[in-house]
Formats: C-alpha cells, sequence, structure tokens
C-alpha cells in the first residue's frame, strides 16, 4: 500500500512547467485560468447541496450526489493541472481523472434514465400560469381569513365587554366546555392555585346544600324544549373561602341523534351584590322603624322594587331568542340594547331589545339608523359630557368607556341609563368600529333618589328628636333644682311636730325630684351621645379599668355579697376610656343591682379574640330575664325590675355608644338564673 501511494506522489517525471519553457505569461495564465475553473467547479456543488437542503426533493437526490461527484471531480483535475506545472504528481492526476470519468459516465447514464421524468416538468410559463391560479386562490383565502379573523375579534371583543359570563355546558361530562370568562378566574383563583376544571371541581365549588339541586336542574334538561330557558340559583365558593350567589339561565343548544338535548347555552350571573343591597335594605328598614314608625312604609316600597327586579330578570330571561349565531345569544342574553357602529359612517345598529328597552325605532331608523337619532334622545344636560368623554377615549387610545345619562323614551320621559362602549382599533391604532350597550337602571336611581330623601327626613326628625331633648331638659332643669329648694326651705319652716310627721311625705318628694333629676340628666347624655363627635380612642388596660370601676360600685358589692371573677387573655383594647368606663359601669352594677335575693352576687368578666373583633362578657347569677323582657331591654325608658333605682336609659345608652362605633351587644338569660351580656368592638383603626 506504502508503494502505492508512494508511486502516485514519486516527482520522477519532468514538470508541466518546462513545456511553457517556464514562461511566466503562459504559466500563470494556465495556473489562473485552471484555479479559477477549479473554483467555479467546486461552488456548483455547494449551491447543489444548499438549493437540496432547502428543497429536500429526496426524489432526485442520488441524481443530485453523482453530478455534485462529477462536477467536484472536474474541479480536481484542474487543480492537478496547476499543480503539476510545479510538482510532477502525473499519476495521482491520472487516478483524479479515472474517477471524474467514471463520475462523467454514471452522470451520463442517470441523466438519460429521468430525461423523460424532466421532459414532464411543466415549463416557466406553465409554472407561471400555476403560480398565478395559486396567488389568485391564496388572495380569496386572505380575504376569507381576514374576514374570519375580524368576525372572530369583533365577537370576542363584544363577549368581554358583556359583564357576565356565557358558556356551553355539556349535559353529558357536566362541565362547560366553553366560556368567554374563566369560571374560577372569576371566582378568585390565580392561575397557580386554580384547581383542573371539572365535575369534581364543581362538587367543591358548588355549596353542599345546592349540589342536589343542580343535578336535578341539569338532569331535567332532558325534557327541555326547543327555545325554552330554564333558571336556577346557587352558591359557589370564591377564593376567599366565601360563598357567592350566582343566577344560571339556560336553553337547549344541541341535541345528540336520539333529539335528546346533550348540550345547553348559558348565562351566569353573580346575584351576591343584589342579594346583599336587599339584606342591608331590610337591616336599614329596621333600624329606622324603631326610630320612627312611619318609615314602615318603606320597607314595602323596597320590597316592591325588590319584586320588579326579580320580575324583570325572568321577563328579560325569557326575551334570549334562539339563534345560530353566537353574537346574537349574547346580545339577547343581556338583556340591554346592544349597538354596533363603524367609525368612518354616522350609521348605528340596534338589537331587538332597544325597542323593548326604550318603545320605539321609527321606520326609517330601523332602514337607516344613525348616530344623530341616538345624540338626539341624550339630555341636553348629559351630551357634553358623553361626547367628551368618547373623544377623550380616543385621543388617549383607551378602548372602553362607561358613563351614566339620561335617554328619552318613545312616552318623552327620561330613562337614566348606564352606557358602555369599547373602541376597536386598526393596526394603524385609528378606530375603526365603536360598539356597547345600554342598561336601564331607572329604578335603581329612582330607589336611591328615595332612600337619600327618606334619609333626610330622618336626619330632620332625629335632630328635632335632639333639640326638643335638649330644650326640654335645659327647661326642666332649673324647675326641679327650685323644687328641690323649695321641698328644703318647706321642711326647715315647719314646725317640728308637722315636719316629723310628714317626713315619709318629703323623703318621697324628694326622692321623685332625684329621679327626674336623674331622668334630665340622661336625656341629655343621650343627645350629646348622638350628636358629638365620637372621643379619642386610646389604648386601654381592661384590668385595672374593671378593677376601678368595681371599687366604686364598694356599697352595692357590699350589699349583694358581691364576688367578682376575671378571665382576660385580651388585657387592652383601643377604644374611648370614657365610653368604655360607662359600658363597665353600667354593666356591672345592673348585675349588682338585679341579684338574686336568695344567694350572693357572683359576676365574671371576660375578654376573648375573634376575628377582627374583641368580644367582652359579662355574666350574673341574679333574677335572669324572660324572653318578653328580654326582646325589650335595650328601649328607652323600659324598666323590667322596678325593685331598685333605674330609669331604663342606662343599657339604651350603651347599646348606642356601642353600635354608633361599629360594633354589637347582645344579651342572653334564663330567667332565675342569671344573664350574660356580650360586646363585640371592632379592632379596626379608630374607636
Amino acid at each position: 500500500m506504502e508503494t502505492f501511494v508512494d508511486s502516485l506522489t514519486s516527482p520522477a517525471f519532468m514538470p508541466h512547467g518546462h513545456c511553457y519553457y517556464w514562461q511566466p505569461d503562459i504559466l500563470w495564465s494556465h495556473a489562473l485560468a485552471d484555479g479559477t475553473i477549479a473554483t467555479a467547479y467546486f461552488a456548483i456543488p455547494l449551491v447543489l447541496f444548499y438549493l437540496f437542503a432547502k428543497r429536500r426533493n429526496t426524489h432526485y437526490s442520488w441524481v443530485v450526489a453523482l453530478f455534485a461527484l462529477f462536477i467536484v471531480g472536474c474541479g480536481i483535475t484542474h487543480v492537478m493541472d496547476v499543480v503539476t506545472i510545479w510538482n510532477p504528481l502525473y499519476r495521482l492526476d491520472s487516478l483524479f481523472r479515472i474517477i471524474t470519468a467514471l463520475a462523467s459516465v454514471g452522470t451520463a447514464i442517470a441523466l438519460a434514465k429521468i430525461t423523460p421524468q424532466l421532459l414532464a416538468i411543466p415549463t416557466a410559463a406553465e409554472w407561471r400560469r400555476h403560480n398565478d391560479e395559486l396567488q389568485a386562490a391564496n388572495e380569496e383565502l386572505r380575504v376569507t381569513n381576514e374576514e374570519l379573523v375580524e368576525s372572530r375579534h369583533f365577537i370576542h371583543k363584544v363577549m368581554n365587554t358583556i359583564p357576565n359570563s356565557i358558556y356551553l355546558f355539556d349535559l353529558t361530562s357536566y362541565q362547560a366546555i366553553y366560556t368567554n370568562k374563566d369560571l374560577l378566574v372569576i371566582l378568585g383563583y390565580s392561575q397557580s392555585e386554580a384547581p383542573t376544571p371539572g365535575p369534581a371541581v364543581m362538587k367543591k365549588l358548588v355549596h353542599p346544600d345546592d349540589s342536589e339541586k343542580r343535578m336535578q336542574y341539569y338532569r331535567d334538561f332532558s325534557t327541555a324544549e326547543d327555545g325554552e330557558r330554564r333558571e336556577i340559583e346557587f352558591r359557589l365558593r370564591h377564593a376567599d373561602g366565601n360563598y357567592r350567589h350566582y343566577l344560571f339561565t339556560n336553553a337547549v343548544f344541541r341535541r345528540n341523534a336520539a333529539g335528546v338535548p346533550d348540550q345547553t347555552i348559558g348565562v351566569s350571573q353573580d346575584i351576591t351584590a343584589l342579594k346583599q343591597t336587599e339584606e342591608n335594605l331590610r337591616n336599614t328598614l329596621h333600624q329606622l322603624r324603631e326610630a320612627n314608625e312611619e318609615l314602615s312604609r318603606t320597607e314595602e316600597t323596597l320590597q316592591e322594587l325588590n319584586n320588579e327586579l326579580e320580575e324583570r330578570v325572568e321577563h328579560r330571561t325569557r326575551e334570549l331568542a334562539e339563534s345560530n349565531e353566537r353574537y346574537e345569544l349574547v346580545a339577547q342574553a343581556t338583556n340591554d340594547a346592544v349597538w354596533d357602529r363603524t367609525y368612518s359612517q354616522r350609521g348605528v345598529r340596534w338589537n331587538r331589545a332597544f325597542e323593548q328597552l326604550f318603545g320605539y325605532l321609527t321606520p326609517e331608523e330601523k332602514a337607516h339608523p344613525t348616530v344623530d337619532a341616538w345624540l338626539q334622545r341624550v339630555h341636553p344636560q348629559d351630551l357634553t359630557a358623553i361626547l367628551d368623554l368618547i373623544k377623550h377615549s380616543v385621543a388617549t387610545a383607551s378602548p372602553v368607556w362607561q358613563v351614566e345619562y339620561r335617554f328619552q323614551r318613545a312616552d318623552g320621559r327620561y330613562a337614566y341609563v348606564l352606557g358602555r362602549g369599547v373602541i376597536l382599533y386598526g393596526e394603524d391604532r385609528r378606530p375603526r368600529r365603536m360598539l356597547g350597550s345600554l342598561t336601564d337602571i331607572t329604578s335603581l336611581k329612582e330607589t336611591q333618589l328615595s332612600l337619600l330623601q327618606q334619609n333626610q327626613q330622618l336626619q330632620k326628625i332625629n335632630s328635632d328628636l335632639d333639640n326638643f331633648i335638649y330644650l326640654a331638659s335645659h327647661d326642666l332643669k332649673q324647675p326641679v333644682v327650685n323644687l328641690e329648694g323649695l321641698l328644703s326651705l318647706l321642711r326647715g319652716n315647719l314646725p317640728a311636730q308637722l315636719a316629723a310627721g310628714n317626713e315619709k311625705l318629703f323623703s318621697f318628694m324628694e326622692a321623685s325630684a332625684g329621679r327626674l333629676k336623674r331622668t334630665i340628666y340622661e336625656l341629655t347624655e343621650i343627645s350629646r351621645i348622638q350628636q358629638e363627635a365620637p372621643p379619642d380612642a386610646e389604648e386601654i388596660a381592661i384590668p385595672p379599668l374593671v378593677d376601678e370601676v368595681w371599687a366604686d360600685l364598694a356599697g352595692l358589692v357590699a350589699q349583694a355579697g358581691g364576688r367578682l371573677e376575671t378571665d382576660f387573655p385580651v388585657a387592652s383594647i383601643h377604644y374611648s376610656a370614657r365610653y368604655m368606663r360607662s359600658i363597665l359601669y353600667n354593666l356591672l352594677s345592673n348585675a349588682l343591682k338585679y341579684r338574686a335575693p336568695e344567694r350572693a352576687a357572683v359576676v365574671r368578666v371576660a375578654t376573648r379574640l375573634e376575628g377582627d373583633r374583641t368580644r367582652l362578657t359579662v355574666a350574673d347569677n341574679g333574677l335572669g330575664l324572660s324572653e318578653q323582657q328580654q326582646s325589650n331591654l335595650f328601649v328607652m325608658f323600659k324598666r323590667l325590675h322596678t325593685h331598685g333605682e333605674g330609669s331604663g336609659v342606662g343599657l339604651y345608652m350603651i347599646k348606642r355608644m356601642v353600635e354608633n362605633n361599629g360594633g354589637e351587644i347582645s344579651v342572653a338569660s334564663r330567667e332565675g338564673q342569671g344573664s350574660t351580656f356580650t360586646v363585640y368592638f371592632s379592632n379596626k383603626a379608630g374607636i
């Protein structure tokens, strides 16, 4: 093998340059020409391999490989022509030429075999014609795709504008297969903590008391008719652990081969705020009744409003029409007037709910609805604000705007509406389309105005009561003082025998005057508590304050043989010291005053921390209260036991103190066994 290699590289021959007599012009012209040809030959296979790598035409890869080998061989022969000018490696040159000859023969045979196939390849004109046809088809597909993308984008914007959740529910797997808003996100779960959606998750989210009702609701859909809408209300657990109320409205969306519904389309609405509003309204009515019986009519008004709202929800839900287009379903499901406007034109398109809400669309407006017709119905005092808001949204590229204004109905009256809009921008960031909705909030506004008027009336009544109490107490103070002076003067001026004979009468009159003076003082205190700003809060140590109040009641403690027991896991509270002392004094003194005659009084004072509130309890083993007495316990001037002193104002006063500062007070009692008063104090900033 070494001998063969040596023979290939043996310099036994004469260099080719001798043939050129080493003439530089001849020698270098041949060397440069052969080098250039070789470079071109080497470049051609690289281009072929690059094209092959990009096109990946494996059908002719072997032909490309043969042709590349042939070209490379040709390049090598020209390289050897340059080499042999100075180095006579003629045997190596001959070997490369033999290899190149074999490659050329193979390439020629291969080309001969594929010539019929190459002739079948379309001509350039045919390629251009096919290319033109493909371009035309591609252009048609592009236009169609743009229309589909714009339509999907439009529907997506509309779906996101709707405040409610729209979904498709599969009755076989009992889970949602589409929704415009993820239920778990609506319920406050983040992407990291959200469980995998499915029936098992819904069992955990649905309130246990509502689970069977929900399952029966979907099972009953096997008998639902097309166009029929069914509603259900149940509670879902929010990420914060609380349950929220939701109203679900469903209709048949698809049936299986047997004609049985297997999918529904539905709308979910969070009605927790409505439920809470109802509860708040009931609480407000209860408080207003305590102040003035005349306000009882408010409860009826609010109940009528609630019934009206429920009727409107039911009425609007029934109006939801079956449609093959999802946009139409969404427009009807909102129960709002939905509009759509191309920004470069004056035309605007309304859904059918507009005529139902506001009572009209003229024939001309139905044929050619315009923005001007809408603007003409806006209350003149609200028009400028709306136009300024829309201009500001366009100027700042803010896609969403919302505003309340008045809108004229067919009968000429103005309805309060909540207008929402979203602006769709093109690639040039210019507005292309605007769409939105109108929600009739007239009932809500009228209720707000009614409550405002009633609140103003209540404030006036309270102010008049406070003024009356202040004036009455002020005008009565001096006569009572004069009465006490006259009694003292009369007692001193009567003969001793006559005075001694009427001592009991004098004591009775003096006690009556004293009670009257205390009543006047307590009336003044009630007025002051209701009018004055809450006193400054400070950090109060509870144990020493309880000991101090107990010491002040030493006389009552001695009479009752009283014993104090304490338990203070919470030893301090941020509250008004004056209010806290008054609360403790009243509760402890009552525990001693109303003791059971047959046993010594035992009073237990304790504190506990419950959530963000501090609980104070004062328990005794005294006379206790019946259920009837407990219901009247905190009523002003209501005395439930007559054997001790008192005006029936103390408990009313501390109830006002506690509730005016965000707290609660309650009592639990059993007649003949004792009572437990519980006071809750808020631990938030302030009192």
